[in-house]
């Protein structure tokens, strides 16, 4: 019986299939974490970045780099900028 009401041997077995109520409380613990964990792991990501960068620029500062300048090599760039010329061999013409 259930609130009074007898139970068919359909619903018992359905009842007897049933997780435990420990196991219950567990499956609703972790529906109402995930998105707190999510949050807590994308924020530990961004933390994570956040001191990789600072580690970086500690170690610039300690080799005496210099701060936001890049090396600049226009030999390079105008290697890069022109095109490549296309040489024909006797083959190419057959």
């Amino acid at each position: 019986m259930l609130d009074g009401e007898p139970l068919t041997v359909d619903e018992l077995k359905a009842l007897a299939r049933l997780p435990t109520r420990e196991v219950l409380d567990a499956q609703l613990v972790g529906v109402v974490a995930s998105p707190l964990t999510g949050l807590v792991r994308g924020l530990n990501g961004l933390i994570q970045g956040l001191a990789l960068q600072l580690g970086q620029i500690a170690e610039q500062k300690a080799s005496g780099e210099p701060e936001g300048v890049k090396t600049h090599e226009p030999e390079a760039e105008a290697e890069a900028e022109a095109p490549a010329e296309e040489t024909s061999t006797d083959e190419d013409k057959e």
